[in-house]
């Protein structure tokens, strides 16, 4: 996982480098995003462009750095693949999820 800030200070992006989102990259996922969370920005958008599956783990970790931001942050997810997309609307995550085409539309639409 890369974490990179935006050019607004107040949303942080982290890109999921790679095209899985299993185990090991969930386990980075939660140490990058609990750090996020834990800096209070106004939102995170998780960057899934180059990610073409993910697992029960992914699915996992997604959700609980949802849960653990609700209320306090805003989290997005951008960049949907295809077969990402349908994950996200069999697993509900798009419940727990701003969910956007790509990430110039959500630092758009986060920061107002």
């Amino acid at each position: 996982m890369d974490i990179q800030h935006t050019h607004s200070p107040s949303i942080v992006r982290i890109v999921a480098l790679g095209t899985r989102l299993d185990g090991r990259a969930a386990k980075a996922l939660l140490t990058e995003g609990n750090a996020a969370i834990a800096r209070s920005p106004l939102a995170i958008v998780f960057d899934l462009t180059d990610i073409r599956m993910i697992d029960s783990l992914g699915i996992a970790a997604l959700v609980s750095l949802a849960n653990r931001a609700s209320g306090r942050v805003r989290v997005a997810l951008c960049g949907l693949g295809e077969n990402v997309e349908k994950l996200v609307t069999l697993t509900h995550l798009h419940d727990l999820f701003d969910i956007y085409a790509d990430y110039r539309t959500a630092e758009r639409q986060l920061s107002n």
